[in-house]
C-alpha cells in the first residue's frame, strides 16, 4: 500500500513539474524535482524532468550535475547505467 501512495505522489508531483515547465516557473519546478528524486531516486523520468529544467535555464552546470547524480545512483543501487533513451536525451539537451 505504501508503494501505491508513493507512485501517486510521484505522478502528482511530476504533473505539477510539467505544468510549471509550461509556464516557465523554473525555480519552483527545480525545487519539486529535488523532492521528486528524494521520493524515488531510481525513476529516470524524474531526472529527465530535472534535465529539461536545466535545458530551459540554459544551465550546463546543472545539467551535468543531474546527469552525474543519476550515473552514480544507478551504478550504486542497480549496478547499471541509465537507459540508452536517457543518454540520448542528455546528449540532445547538452547541445542546447
Amino acid at each position: 500500500e505504501r508503494e501505491s501512495y508513493q507512485k501517486k505522489a510521484v505522478d502528482i508531483i511530476s504533473w505539477l513539474i510539467k505544468s510549471l515547465l509550461e509556464i516557465n516557473n523554473l525555480n519552483e519546478a527545480e525545487q519539486l524535482c529535488e523532492k521528486l528524486i528524494n521520493i524515488d531516486n531510481l525513476n529516470e523520468d524524474s531526472y529527465l524532468l530535472f534535465m529539461q529544467i536545466a535545458g530551459k535555464k540554459k544551465d550546463k552546470y546543472l545539467l551535468k550535475h543531474v546527469y552525474q547524480i543519476i550515473l552514480k545512483t544507478f551504478d550504486k543501487e542497480l549496478g547499471i547505467p541509465p537507459s540508452p533513451e536517457f543518454e540520448k536525451h542528455y546528449r540532445l539537451l547538452s547541445g542546447f
